[in-house]
């Protein structure tokens, strides 16, 4: 009992042991200083995974599959806009290395600037940064997958350019799976209409069975727009169309015009940069209180938004205050049932 009792306290201490040097090492690894190079490369992850597949086989000598696989990785573009991709790393907290003569130390002490006029950032602060930016773009809904890589830049230029023994330089890779530029939905379910008109407050509601049809466009300018056009039929024969479109405010205007531009590089005006938010919206609705109220509503709505985010609930789910201007026609008609008297 003795002998086990002190195999235990000798594998208690080494891991101990192995989780203090983990943290250490990690501690270390996070406060490693590396500059990053701009801009970014933003690529398909599909070509990616065909050139690295390529580069396997060409390792093993098959050289008949890459000449095979080249084709698919061109068949299909990315959609994506560059300029958009870099705005959205920048405001994520990303410091590009750019050739700043500026020196000197951030309060945080995360990025600095040396002799050469190199920034450089922890690599603890640049992961937080990237995931930031992961997170952020999957929102938008327009990819299936978003991957950020970190390269270290050539051996060559490294090696010609003097730079302090701590530091390394990379560049960013952005690996991009976008989803398809349509989507279409067809079923059915259950359509809730209040008893006294206010939906958002009332808690009566009336059920009735609904055919829905939907179609979607996403991300057809590279802005990460997305356009959507539904249409619905009750079990009462009443219609609903509805409207909605989303982009980026900048993506309306002229590329680098003086509104194009303002909205980019001026946060406090602006609230966000790149993510503050256009949406324009239309819906012709009949609502059905002939049972309750003996009437109709015909309503026809067109509105415009300009907000500092897209999705309030999802993109401000860590917290922040959902900032918009809104502007809404709408033109709403009672029509009152025709009694037999």
């Amino acid at each position: 009992s003795s002998s086990t009792r002190k195999q235990q306290q000798q594998q208690q201490q080494q891991q101990r042991k192995m989780h203090a040097l983990q943290r250490r090492l990690g501690e270390y690894v996070s406060s490693y200083p590396i500059s990053i190079s701009f801009p970014a490369s933003v690529v398909s992850s599909l070509s990616s995974s065909v050139s690295e597949e390529g580069a396997k086989q060409k390792e093993n000598g098959e050289d008949e599959k890459i000449e095979s696989q080249a084709p698919s990785s061109t068949s299909s573009p990315l959609r994506t806009n560059d300029t958009l991709v870099q705005h959205r790393l920048i405001e994520s907290g990303i410091l590009f290395d750019v050739g700043s003569s500026e020196e000197g130390e951030d309060e945080g002490g995360e990025a600095t600037a040396n002799n050469n006029n190199r920034v450089y950032q922890s690599v603890g602060a640049i992961t937080n940064s990237i995931s930031y930016f992961i997170d952020d773009m999957t929102k938008t809904g327009c990819y299936d997958s978003v991957r950020v890589v970190i390269q270290p830049e050539s051996q060559q230029q490294s090696e010609t350019q003097q730079q302090p023994e701590e530091a390394q330089h990379c560049k960013l890779q952005v690996l991009l799976k976008e989803k398809r530029w349509y989507n279409l939905y067809a079923g059915g379910g259950f359509k809730h209409e209040s008893t006294s008109g206010e939906s958002a407050s009332s808690t009566t509601t009336i059920p009735k069975v609904q055919f829905e049809t939907r179609a979607g466009l996403t991300n057809l300018t590279g802005h990460t727009d997305t356009t959507s056009i539904s249409y619905i039929v009750d079990q009462t024969s009443n219609t609903t169309w509805s409207f909605l479109h989303d982009r980026p405010l900048y993506s309306v205007f002229q590329e680098n015009s003086s509104l194009y531009d303002l909205i980019l590089n001026n946060k406090d005006l602006f609230w966000n940069g790149s993510k503050v938010n256009l949406q324009l919206r239309g819906v012709v609705d009949t609502e059905d209180f002939e049972f309750t109220r003996s009437c109709m509503e015909m309503k026809r709505l067109v509105g415009a938004r300009i907000s500092n985010v897209r999705n309030a609930m999802g993109d401000l789910s860590s917290g922040g205050i959902f900032k918009y201007l809104d502007y809404t026609i709408t033109h709403r008609d009672i029509l009152p049932r025709k009694h037999p008297n």
